[in-house]
């Protein structure tokens, strides 16, 4: 390949995040190692009525509390928002909280998962993982899910507030030198605290979803 000039070489890799199935950021010099939305490929074979599902019944009943009004439509406004505009961050911490276990908070996540793809969204079962100096498995995601926050100290989740609104995040792999890429990640976090994240009255950027229990 080296000596036919088909070897490529590339002097930068980013991570550039786009809808439809042709990357707008093609470049002979730069890798965008964004894989692209697998549906954004696929081909539906048969109509399927989403009221119908259960993953209707279950955005309707923990998220908006049993009622298709404005808070539905709220929530589902900002689960399109995640495809339609991957390269825009919210700039929000999102925090799911209810004061009883097996609600389904943390079932958001596999939503994502399908939605997004699993390479681009990343669990964490502690805040340790996704703060940490080491945190080349964190690149390049879509979604950082923390799950259960309750009982980090406010020293820990203050450290959440400017990785929500940074545009680019270092990435580094043990013994190995930092790469600086784009950041795109949204946060998303699950608790069964009243006040996980330490917060007053007037604090941004975090956005508080309170599940249903019944």
């Amino acid at each position: 390949m080296h000596a036919e000039h088909k070897l490529r070489r590339y002097s930068e890799v980013t991570f550039r995040p786009y809808t439809g199935a042709v990357d707008p950021f093609h470049s002979d010099q730069i890798l965008n190692i964004f894989p692209g939305f697998l549906l954004d490929r696929y081909t539906p074979k048969k109509k399927i009525d989403i009221k119908k599902t259960y993953i209707w019944r279950y955005l309707v009943d923990v998220f908006a509390h049993g009622s298709e009004g404005p808070l539905l439509q709220h929530f589902l406004k900002s689960l399109a928002f995640q495809i339609q505009f991957p390269d825009q961050r919210s700039e929000r911490i999102t925090c799911i909280i209810s004061p009883d276990q097996g609600v389904g908070k943390s079932q958001l996540y596999k939503i994502f998962c399908l939605l997004l793809g699993s390479k681009l969204c990343m669990w964490h079962d502690n805040m340790s993982t996704y703060i940490t100096r080491f945190n080349w498995e964190n690149k390049c995601k879509l979604i950082h899910w923390v799950d259960d926050i309750q009982g980090c100290t406010k020293a820990e989740t203050w450290k959440l507030f400017p990785k929500a609104t940074s545009n680019e995040q270092q990435y580094e792999k043990k013994g190995d030198a930092r790469i600086t890429f784009p950041e795109y990640s949204n946060f998303f976090t699950t608790s069964n605290d009243d006040s996980p994240l330490h917060i007053k009255a007037g604090d941004r950027r975090q956005v508080i979803y309170i599940a249903n229990s019944k």
